[in-house]
């Protein structure tokens, strides 16, 4: 008799220690989830990602065959953007499309500006040689997620790598996740 009524008493802290593994393997679900969830919100994923991205670099070409720039007269700085760039992620690649025409005497370098703070870009692009573009990057300070005004100013170089002028042109930026 004592041999029966230890094995039901086995028997029933056996459910028990079920019951509560069962509940804690629940919970664990429960707050691993959320956890996921919450740094996928705050675009934790998105900046891992990012880190394995490398900067982009200038490529011999031209964004498009249309409305190409064949002629900059003496003096003058002309160049090719896109005006309306779109990030996927804030730590993503962009649709910057920078394009420094074949015909121009410059080395063109292009910094992207909040109007709130002037004196911090949140994005420079290599020197653009005559003839090389850049279609997409990342931004060397990611933001948040929204639409953005901004201004682009495209610095020129010479030859000798002297700074001979500039160009301010706004531009808007969407970031459409964190």
């Amino acid at each position: 008799m004592a041999k029966a009524q230890k094995k039901k008493e086995k028997g029933a802290s056996s459910v028990t220690n079920f019951k509560q593994v069962a509940i804690l393997a629940a919970a664990s679900v429960v707050f691993l989830s959320l956890a996921v969830w919450m740094l996928a919100q705050m675009g934790f994923f998105h900046m891992i990602a990012g880190l394995a991205i490398p900067k982009a670099t200038p490529f011999q070409g031209v964004i498009s065959e249309e409305n190409q720039i064949t002629d900059v007269p003496d003096g003058q700085l002309r160049f090719r953007l896109n005006d309306d760039i779109v990030f996927k992620n804030s730590y993503g690649k962009g649709t910057l499309m920078f394009e420094n025409p074949k015909t121009s005497a410059y080395v063109l370098e292009f910094s992207i500006y909040r109007p709130s703070d002037r004196t911090s870009a949140i994005y420079v692009s290599p020197k653009l040689q005559p003839g090389e573009c850049l279609i997409n990057d990342k931004l060397d300070k990611p933001q948040k997620k929204g639409l953005y005004p901004c201004i682009c100013i495209v610095r020129a170089f010479n030859a000798n790598g002297k700074y001979v002028g500039s160009n301010v042109v706004d531009i808007k930026i969407n970031i459409e996740a964190n």
